[in-house]
């Protein structure tokens, strides 16, 4: 196993350095192979493993930016990628990669205070962009509640005026069966008034036409001989009780007297 400390910069620029831990095996059937081209101990590790891994990783973990170099997820994706790439180099020699471990990272102190800013201008930007949501959140709730409550005062709205129509229709009929009511009525009222009239009509007119039969009657009744007894009789009536005293007057210039005397009712006055 092997450490080193890699300096490399991110695709963004950014001068960074990062441990990097390498496990590696000789391959056995190579083994002596190996031992023969580099050396005795170690020597194999140095003439291959670690150019190979500086270049490998060089190339590989340059691609992350400034801020993927703090995503350990990133870092362990690279890694494997490294591994992978170094096997298949490595291979053919008689050497295999066991594990790629990315340790610790190092930016550069003027790096450090930048990349501190951008995290804080960063953390301040999601922090606007959450408060943002949520004011976006709060506005649609809003508007869902306003909706809601306008939907319900509609209804109400829509309910009341039902009622009212409901109630003004019933009131229409109520009225109308009144007004027919009493349309009927009078209607048979002033049927009943007009026969009543018709009939007290008729019997005066039969009553008028009996009086005037009955005049016209006596009148020719009295136009005859029995209207002239009628007419003695009755000045009979009146003449009865009456007494005359009557003295002869002469037209000569002898002066008589001549007197009348009515008697009193009986009784006295």
């Amino acid at each position: 196993m092997t450490s080193r400390d890699l300096k490399l910069k991110t695709s963004d620029g950014s001068s960074v350095s990062l441990d990097i831990s390498i496990s590696f095996k000789l391959v056995p059937s190579e083994a002596v192979k190996v031992l023969r081209r580099s050396g005795l101990g170690y020597r194999f590790a140095e003439v291959w493993i670690e150019p190979f891994a500086r270049h490998v990783c060089l190339a590989t973990f340059g691609q992350l930016t400034t801020e993927e170099i703090y995503d350990a997820n990133r870092r362990n994706e690279r890694a494997q990628m490294a591994l992978n790439q170094l096997n298949g180099l490595l291979s053919p020699h008689g050497m295999e990669i066991l594990a790629m471990i990315p340790g610790e990272f190092r930016f550069y102190q003027e790096y450090e205070q930048v990349i501190q800013e951008k995290k804080l201008a960063d953390q301040k930007v999601e922090e606007q962009q959450a408060e943002a949501r949520a004011l976006l959140q709060d506005e649609a709730r809003q508007l869902v509640e306003a909706e809601y409550q306008a939907l319900v005062q509609i209804a109400v709205a829509q309910g009341e005026s039902t009622n009212r129509l409901i109630q003004a229709q019933a009131e229409a009929d109520t009225l109308r069966r009144e007004s027919d009511g009493y349309y009927a009525t009078t209607e048979l009222n002033a049927d009943g008034a007009f026969l009543t009239d018709a009939a007290q009509a008729q019997g005066r007119r039969a009553g008028v036409l009996a009086e005037a039969t009955g005049l016209e009657q006596r009148r020719q009744a009295m136009t005859g001989v029995g209207g002239l007894n009628l007419v003695g009789l009755e000045y009979a009536k009146r003449l009865e009780g009456v007494r005359l005293i009557g003295t002869p007057i002469a037209r000569e210039p002898l002066v008589q007297q001549f007197a009348r005397q009515t008697p009193e009712p009986p009784g006295g006055r």
